[in-house]
């Protein structure tokens, strides 16, 4: 919202996912309309993403800035715009997980970390009381994540000047 899109797009799993549920209140929290044709329902692989960039170059009224449910799509939707290396759609690309790969995508992707070490912790833990026998019900934990601002991302009147290689 900071770099002036209105038009923002989810690629990801859509039925039971805290990210699209996260997508969803943010696009209410900032009174942003959620057009249909922006929301795929994608599987978290590299080829989904791929294939959902394909269509969003094709699609009319395409979304000015994409986030992707984890950064595999995203790559895959990085690797995709560099086929259509100087084409007319050059969107911001925002994705979750911050793998090692984003650092070395061609722009380095723009991602939101999440604490993997203290999460690792917690289900550890967790195993351990259920094997044990003293916690049976479901768990659930909320963890701060820090965003990591790369390149993938710009203000919406310099999104042309993206170069992809990847």
């Amino acid at each position: 919202m900071g770099l002036g899109h209105r038009q923002i797009g989810y690629v990801g799993n859509c039925y039971n996912e805290s990210r699209f549920r996260g997508y969803q209140n943010a696009m209410f929290k900032y009174n942003l309309e959620m057009n249909i044709d922006n929301i795929i329902n994608a599987n978290p692989d590299e080829n989904t993403g791929y294939l959902a960039m394909d269509k969003f170059i094709h699609q009319k009224n395409a979304p000015t800035a994409i986030y992707c449910a984890n950064d595999i799509i995203a790559v895959g939707m990085l690797r995709c715009l560099k086929k259509y290396k100087g084409g007319y759609y050059s969107p911001s690309v925002i994705s979750s997980d911050d793998i090692e790969e984003a650092k070395y995508t061609k722009p380095m992707l723009t991602t939101i970390s999440l604490p993997k070490e203290e999460m690792i912790r917690f289900a550890l833990s967790l195993l351990s009381s259920r094997i044990n026998g003293s916690h049976r019900t479901t768990a659930k934990i909320e963890l701060e994540t820090t965003l990591i601002i790369r390149e993938s991302c710009s203000n919406i009147n310099n999104s042309m000047s993206c170069e992809y290689y990847i």
